[in-house]
């Protein structure tokens, strides 16, 4: 027969135990939690880009779709305006990158990203923005930027089949 003080052991052991889990499923929880927060913060990011481009007359041209590249290979080699798109062209892309992340961490719905990349195939008609990812490549996560450049990919390939079909 057991006696008290084998039994006292084992419950406290027991109650250590579950004590300790439920504290840790409770930090894993504030920190999924806390990781959403931050995402939410800056999808208030999208709201100030969205005032700003509507605002500032120098970035609309950035939806003035042409397929033609810019020809300054340096950033000091673009005008004032070129320069504005491209420093908003890359807040965009630093706002569409903390969308992927948060896909890839699943801290958001499933329908965040591909609304992401169906824009960045928008704003591949953009010569701004086709210039702003080169000059910003290794700027960001090299896994990210191969999405990028693969929704560029999609949205050249897309216009060439448009092109054709005219």
């Amino acid at each position: 027969m057991l006696n008290a003080a084998v039994i006292l052991n084992w419950v406290q052991t027991v109650g250590v135990l579950a004590a300790l889990t439920f504290t840790g499923y409770q930090l894993y929880r504030r920190n999924r939690e806390q990781r959403f927060r931050n995402y939410l913060d800056h999808m208030v990011s999208f709201f100030d880009a969205t005032k700003l481009l509507v605002e500032n007359k120098d970035l609309h041209p950035l939806y003035d779709y042409s397929w033609v590249d810019i020809k300054a290979k340096s950033y000091e080699r673009l005008t004032a305006d070129q320069k504005a798109r491209v420093h908003y062209c890359d807040i965009l892309i630093g706002l569409f990158e903390t969308v992927w992340v948060a896909d890839r961490e699943r801290w958001l719905a499933k329908t965040e990203w591909p609304y992401i990349k169906a824009w960045i195939r928008q704003l591949a008609e953009s010569p701004d923005f086709r210039w702003t990812v080169e000059w910003v490549t290794d700027d960001y996560s090299e896994d990210f930027m191969i999405a990028v450049h693969s929704q560029l990919t999609e949205a050249t390939k897309a216009a060439s089949q448009d092109t054709v079909g005219t």
